[in-house]
């Protein structure tokens, strides 16, 4: 088990990358896609309902793959080989 203090429910960690907004970004089970910003020391679970673009549902899938681009763009991978474009965030 993963044991992340401010993020209890969080059963794993499936990959991660580092933003190049200095962000890391996380695959979780069965978070979904969740960000962690350093400088705040806090996490931020992206959902259909948090991204201001309509989005497939970004939690209750273990996301199981996470790519940061350079140029600011995130994608994320679900267990069923489904790709998620996330988007500058």
């Amino acid at each position: 088990p993963t044991n992340l203090p401010n993020l209890p429910d969080c059963r794993a960690i499936l990959d991660l990358c580092n933003g190049s907004d200095g962000n890391l970004w996380l695959g979780t089970y069965p978070l979904g896609l969740v960000k962690f910003d350093p400088e705040t020391k806090s996490f931020s679970i992206f959902t259909e309902r948090s991204s201001p673009e309509p989005l497939p549902v970004l939690t209750h899938f273990p996301i199981t793959s996470v790519i940061c681009g350079s140029n600011g763009n995130i994608w994320a991978g679900s267990q069923g080989g489904k790709g998620y474009f996330v988007g500058k965030v």
